[in-house]
């Protein structure tokens, strides 16, 4: 699983960046702060998604994702 999340075979190559983390810091930052992947997952992030500047966020269920500000929840 290390070679898988980090997308690099030899021990001595790894820094604790994953493959997609490395790929979110080379991409234009999102506006606002918004984070750069939101991933939705039974546990906390894997190490493919951690990386030296973006920010990803895990949440455990969709319900988590509820934008605020006044809009209707019954509004779909």
């Amino acid at each position: 699983m290390a070679i898988w999340h980090s997308a690099q075979i030899t021990p001595e190559n790894r820094d604790g960046l994953g493959w997609l983390g490395r790929g979110l810091d080379a991409a234009p930052r999102p506006a606002s702060g918004a984070p750069g992947a939101i991933l939705l997952a039974r546990s906390e992030l894997p190490l493919a998604v951690r990386s030296r500047r973006s920010v990803a966020t895990a949440l455990t269920q969709p319900d988590d994702f509820i934008l605020s500000g006044g809009a209707d929840p019954e509004v779909k």
